[in-house]
């Protein structure tokens, strides 16, 4: 047997070991293991082979998989294509794979694309920073408030809020009990920080493969508070078939991960819908209730 051959046979060994896997996805859709302990090293065989071959031949076999890939169900698809195309991209450019394929294979391709790229910050804040504004002296606002202890009795300090930054986070972020004047010298640039550290990163929302559901998971954050977003988050993963319980963290990558597989439209509709609901169950939903559903109403599925 030539080389040529002797490849092209463990490659077609290394894809029954991976679509060998598809029917226990389909019997469990959301509930397998990402880690694949069953096949655990299905992927660095794949890495190992593909990095002594050349472009070219990494470009036919990539084809090969995507031909396999594209015939299977939504969710065991975009599972397959999350787990194993990564391999293939890091080898091969964009360019080189999109400039290469099958008009018959584009649609596979972007869905493999989108996949693998991580959510941006800077897109997400946008929405935020346009709807949060400036300082804000609301009185009705329990978010403007720190509570506080002094001679055994608990007090209530107003300090307001700038930025879409509560008392609670200015005092968490500033380790003390701060003043009015501490909230209204806020500077941008701090409020940016708190963002990305508190809501963005200490989540991991860029890894949402999906930019809309990134921005609406993360103003929910901002505006519901973490907590609010995690209870949302578990609605949406119990309303779409997968078994989690209230102890899960949502925010956690491999529920991230689920997330990513699952039919992106719907998971942005589902989100909306359950944040429209926390909003209405708000104490004080007459008095703001309209503007949050308004800033709701603006974040887009795209």
């Amino acid at each position: 047997m030539n080389l040529c051959k002797y490849n092209d046979f463990l490659f077609e060994s290394l894809l029954l070991e991976i679509f060998s896997l598809n029917e226990s996805y389909d019997e469990s859709p959301v509930t397998f293991e990402w880690d694949l302990r069953k096949k655990s090293n299905t992927k660095d065989k794949l890495k190992t082979f593909l990095s002594k071959i050349s472009n070219d031949k990494v470009l036919k076999y990539l084809i090969k998989f995507l031909d396999k890939a594209k015939l299977l169900p939504e969710k065991t698809r975009r599972k397959t294509l999350m787990t194993y195309s990564g391999i293939f991209m890091s080898i091969l450019s964009l360019g080189y794979i999109t400039s290469n394929v099958s008009a018959d294979n584009k649609e596979v391709v972007k869905e493999m694309v989108e996949l693998n790229k991580n959510s941006s910050f800077d897109v997400s804040q946008e929405i935020v920073e346009v709807a949060e504004g400036g300082y804000s002296d609301d009185r009705q606002d329990t978010g403007n408030y720190i509570e506080f202890k002094m001679g055994g009795k608990v007090l209530n300090r107003f300090i307001g809020s700038k930025y879409g930054i509560s008392a609670p986070i200015l005092q968490k972020y500033l380790g003390r009990l701060p003043k009015k004047e501490d909230m209204q010298n806020l500077s941008y640039e701090t409020a940016l920080k708190i963002y990305k550290s508190k809501y963005w990163d200490n989540q991991s929302i860029h890894k949402y493969c999906n930019q809309s559901i990134a921005n609406i998971v993360y103003d929910g954050c901002v505006n519901q508070g973490i907590t609010g977003m995690k209870d949302v988050l578990r609605k949406v993963l119990k309303d779409n078939g997968v078994a989690v319980n209230d102890s899960i963290n949502p925010f956690d990558e491999q529920w991230i991960k689920t997330i990513n597989i699952l039919n992106q439209e719907k998971v942005f509709n589902d989100i909306k819908r359950y944040r429209e609901d926390r909003y209405k169950e708000a104490k004080t939903f007459k008095v703001h209730g309209d503007g949050w559903l308004d800033r709701l109403s603006k974040i887009e599925f795209k």
